[in-house]
């Protein structure tokens, strides 16, 4: 997913100062919370290819013992 993410933030980067300065916080909340980023490092090596596994998930195609990283994975992307 990286490389997919990287690609649509150049082909289509923030152009509105609000969003950017809460990017930059949410980085600098990363950079300066080892215990937060450490956590999301973890669970992140669980979990494979985020799109790629939104789409199984679409077509019913994926475990369901996957379904709980997802929902965990939510949890953290709606932290404020």
């Amino acid at each position: 997913m990286g490389a997919r993410l990287l690609t649509r933030w150049i082909n289509d980067p923030l152009i509105s100062k609000k969003e950017i300065e809460k990017r930059q916080d949410a980085v600098e909340e990363l950079y300066n919370n080892i215990i937060l980023r450490g956590s999301i490092i973890e669970i992140l090596k669980k979990i494979y290819d985020i799109e790629r596994i939104a789409g199984k998930v679409a077509f019913r195609k994926y475990k369901r013992e996957r379904y709980d990283i997802i929902k965990k994975l939510y949890k953290i992307s709606t932290r404020t």
